[in-house]
Formats: structure tokens, C-alpha cells, sequence
């Protein structure tokens, strides 16, 4: 989703609004890097806790995600794009402390470094294969449509995830 929005933001603003000048784009790109830097903040001051409250926030900004990318799709004004633009860098810096942290906790030490590449080369390979994807599905759509499925298939993957957790999280309590 993420590799998806950082292609295709500039291109489909500029349809929207012809007129967006060199600058005007530099600005808004400028406020997803505020947003990410202040989402981290904000996280790191939060500090969600135990690990139950470190995946409710990461499940929840992660659906919150997929629901403002789904927004995206739909906008039509520079102003209110630039807002939820600027609004998924937030979330992206707010979820990246507990995923971040998910990761360092759940991984025993003397597999810490291996899983740490495994998840940047699953992360590469997400972001390979959706540019691939993204690629063949421009050629019947536009932009907005791809975001929208992309918002679905990563509420997919984000539901899963949940499951997931609800039955270790059973499992746990019955043992």
C-alpha cells in the first residue's frame, strides 16, 4: 500500500489540480515526512505497554490505514487529498513503534538478525510485486481504483493478522 502511495500520489494530485506547481508538491511531501516523524513521537510517548496492547494499537492503526488510503481514492480537491495524505504518514509513523517493537519482542535473541532480514525482505518484496501488480492493473484502471484494492487487500492481510492473534491469544489462556 505504502510503495503504491509514494508512486502514485504526485501524478494523480496533479490531475486533480493542473496548476500544482514544483513547490506546492514539495510542501505536501514535506508534511508526510512532519507527519511520520510526529506520528513516531507520538507513539513513542504513548507507549502502548504489554504485548495485548501493543498489537490492539498496531491492529487498529493498521485498519485505520487501509481505511484512510480507501478515503484517498475518493478525493477529488487538492485540499482534502493533501490532508489524508498527510494523515496516512501520521499513521504510517504511528505504526511502525509498536510493529517495530512486535517484531523485537516476539523474536528470541539468537534469531533476532535473521528475522530482521526476513522481514525487510519481505517488505521488498511486497513493495516488488505491488509496483509489478499495480503496473498491469493501471493499464484497465486508474490510480484511485488501484489505491481502493489495495486498501481491501491489506484490510485482508490486517483481519488475518487479528485472527491470528485471537487464537494464540485463546490458546494462551487455555494453557
Amino acid at each position: 500500500m505504502q510503495v503504491l502511495l509514494e508512486t502514485y500520489w504526485q501524478p494523480r494530485l496533479t490531475t486533480l489540480n493542473e496548476n500544482l506547481t514544483q513547490t506546492y508538491l514539495g510542501y505536501i511531501c514535506a508534511g508526510g515526512y512532519v507527519a511520520t516523524t510526529a506520528g513516531c513521537f507520538l507513539m513513542g510517548r504513548v507507549k502502548p505497554g504489554d504485548g495485548r496492547r501493543r498489537w490492539a494499537a498496531y491492529l487498529g492503526i493498521g485498519f485505520g490505514l487501509c481505511v484512510l488510503i480507501f478515503l484517498l481514492s475518493f478525493q477529488t480537491k487538492t485540499m482534502w487529498f493533501a490532508f489524508i495524505y498527510t494523515a496516512i504518514y501520521l499513521a504510517i509513523g504511528l505504526i511502525s513503534v509498536p510493529e517495530q517493537t512486535i517484531v523485537n519482542t516476539e523474536t528470541s535473541d539468537d534469531v533476532r538478525a535473521s528475522m530482521l532480514s526476513v522481514v525487510s525482505f519481505a517488505a521488498r518484496l511486497g513493495g516488488m510485486l505491488s509496483s509489478i501488480a499495480s503496473s498491469a492493473l493501471l493499464l484497465r484502471m486508474d490510480i484511485s481504483t488501484v489505491w481502493l484494492l489495495s486498501a481491501l487487500v491489506t484490510m485482508a492481510c490486517v483481519t488475518v493478522v487479528a485472527v491470528m492473534r485471537i487464537i494464540a491469544y485463546k490458546r494462551q489462556l487455555q494453557s
